[in-house]
């Protein structure tokens, strides 16, 4: 099966053959399971019509689709007790309330999902935005230790500390050169 290379119309039919085969009356090629539930998960509507009937047979079809994508992996997506529970409803009177149940429980799902998903990134951007203040907050309280080195000991008190040992240095040096001035001076 490949891809279709022209654009597909916003709905497409699809027609189930005897043999087993699917095909896109809009691409005008045979398509597979895999490539359904492609469609299913970027939002595209379809409808799948057996040739000789015209019956719609597209939820049968996307029945045996989802059965496919859960024998391909090993995360199944409907527990064992579902599937049991499910299968007890056929035949017991449910007919009606159970299909509308499910996918208003399925709509449900979907929306506090994409709430999840919103509440998530706005706090992973929380988390971001406080990381920024935090870095911002941190170099303003390094500036003001730095202007208070008396009250924080630290690397700016040892720096005024070299500072005031030079200051003392040279001012010791300027009076000696004029006690060594006075000496020479006072020299008969």
């Amino acid at each position: 099966m490949s891809e279709p290379s022209k654009p597909l119309p916003a709905r497409l039919i699809f027609k189930k053959y005897p043999n087993r085969r699917i095909y896109c009356t809009a691409s005008q090629l045979y398509v597979n399971h895999e490539y359904l539930a492609r469609l299913v998960k970027t939002g595209s509507e379809f409808v799948i019509k057996d040739s000789k009937t015209d019956e719609d047979i597209t939820q049968s079809v996307l029945t045996n689709v989802m059965f496919d994508q859960e024998g391909q992996t090993e995360q199944f997506l409907l527990p064992i007790n579902f599937l049991r529970h499910l299968i007890s409803f056929y035949g017991a009177g449910m007919s009606t309330l159970l299909p509308n149940y499910l996918d208003f429980a399925m709509r449900v799902f979907i929306e506090n999902q994409e709430k999840f998903r919103r509440y998530m990134e706005d706090a992973l951007r929380g988390i971001n935005t406080f990381e920024k203040v935090g870095k911002k907050n941190m170099g303003i309280f390094e500036t003001a230790i730095s202007m208070f080195p008396a009250v924080y000991p630290g690397e700016a008190e040892s720096r005024s500390e070299t500072s005031e040992i030079e200051q003392l240095k040279s001012k010791i040096a300027q009076v000696q050169a004029q006690l060594d001035s006075l000496d020479v001076s006072a020299k008969p």
